[in-house]
């Protein structure tokens, strides 16, 4: 759970949004299972709610609350020493190691590593055969193909370009924890919806600063209500309160951005860019790319 969309259909806190995305662990009928993130207390004790069977999914080999689940005989999937496991009551089975799975980024990225742990037990819960959930652990990527805007990482010359439709404090931080892990320098063009509070855009600042050496701030076309420069100025607030020394400016237009962005790559850098329409940055990376 994350604070996103709030203040918007009168839904104000993380926990009334809690309340409201538990309907989907709710509608899992008698006989099906609600797989649950026991990492994040709102989201473990939707369990409750649950008419039929739960299974929980954790990035801690010793959480207390797959612990006392799987002693019970419940099902569960967890991250340690790098592998992927199930394990169901006291059996375990050692599913993949995390950084030979394409969507892990090669190990990087936590919240990537998390997902692959959520998408084995949905499957295992269904009766796929552990050879098969391997099978498709190893061949699916984040790629333009597979997921278009999610984690698309593009090799450019002697650099590399990411592109992710990161637009809320929850997907940046999962960024994040990606992007701290790269060697080389780090430049993001970032921005934000206009439709979220004054608070959310400052954030996204403030989260900008901790992840990358150099940031550009662009805009939306779509503003979604707020005056020209309004997001920008409170992206770069945040910025400016979280780490004035950092290099950043402000560059509105979207391509004008990223453009700027990519004429300051240095060799083992990474570029990301946060883009509005995921369909319009994929065309300008890969012309970009052609052309170098």
């Amino acid at each position: 759970m994350a604070a996103d969309h709030l203040g918007i259909g009168d839904i104000d806190s993380i926990e009334q949004m809690a309340h409201l995305k538990s309907v989907v662990a709710e509608a899992v009928d008698t006989d099906g299972y609600a797989v649950l993130n026991a990492d994040d207390p709102l989201v473990a004790a939707m369990a409750e709610r649950v008419r039929g069977k739960v299974a929980y999914f954790s990035m801690q080999p010793d959480s207390p609350l797959v612990a006392t689940h799987t002693e019970s005989g419940g099902i569960a999937a967890f991250y340690r020493d790098g592998l992927l496991i199930l394990r169901k009551g006291i059996s375990e089975i050692k599913v993949a190691v995390a950084k030979d799975v394409p969507v892990t980024m090669k190990g990087m990225a936590p919240f990537q590593i998390a997902n692959a742990l959520a998408a084995t037990l949905a499957a295992y819960v269904q009766g796929v055969e552990i050879d098969t959930i391997r099978l498709g652990l190893m061949t699916f990527k984040a790629s333009v193909e597979q997921t278009p805007g999610r984690m698309n990482l593009f090799e450019i010359k002697d650099h590399s370009v990411l592109i992710d439709y990161a637009h809320n404090s929850a997907s940046y931080e999962a960024l994040g924890g990606f992007i701290r892990n790269w060697q080389g320098a780090k430049i993001g063009v970032v921005g934000g919806p206009g439709d979220r509070r004054d608070e959310d855009l400052i954030n996204l600042g403030t989260l900008s600063a901790q992840m990358f050496d150099q940031i550009i701030v662009k805009e939306d076309e779509d503003r979604r209500g707020r005056a020209p420069g309004e997001v920008a100025r409170l992206i770069c607030q945040g910025i400016e309160e979280a780490k004035p020394s950092i290099s950043y400016e402000t560059i509105l237009k979207e391509t004008e951005a990223i453009q700027k962005a990519l004429s300051q790559a240095t060799p083992d850098s990474l570029v990301v860019f946060l883009p509005e329409s995921v369909a319009k940055a994929i065309k300008f990376i890969e012309s970009y790319k052609n052309d170098n």
